[in-house]
């Protein structure tokens, strides 16, 4: 995800800047640069939230890893060998869907594919104003 949301940020960075460079300063529409500002500025907090929480995740790992011992990797759960997952914690809640949230992400993934390319960035900025 961190590698989409920086692909679309120097995206809109280099359209900036083309538009910039194409009218010129004093011919710039002001309105729209600062729109697309705005969104850099929401993909960069973006990114960084998504780095925050790999760094995050990894160093929980790492701490129950040397703490617990338990090694990330292959072990037995519930009579099925060869699932990886931690020692201690049941699988079958993934297998039937993400904390249950399965429909509300369907039918958002359905509306946000019957937008606009406008209306796709201001859904993003809305959705990740909302998850600060």
């Amino acid at each position: 995800m961190v590698d989409q949301i920086y692909k679309i940020k120097n995206e809109i960075l280099a359209q900036a800047k083309k538009e910039l460079e194409e009218r010129g300063p004093e011919r710039m529409d002001v309105d729209r640069l600062g729109e697309m500002v705005d969104m850099v500025k929401d993909l960069a907090e973006a990114e960084e939230s998504c780095w925050k929480a790999q760094y995050y995740r990894n160093a929980v790992t790492d701490a129950m890893e040397s703490k617990y011992g338990y090694p990330a990797g292959t072990v037995q759960m519930g009579g099925t060998q060869g699932v990886t997952a931690r020692q201690g914690y049941d699988m079958q809640p993934m297998r039937q869907g993400y904390m249950g949230h399965d429909d509300l992400i369907k039918k958002l993934g359905n509306e946000y594919r019957n937008l606009s390319s406008e209306e796709k960035m201001m859904l993003k900025s809305q959705v990740l104003s909302e998850l600060k």
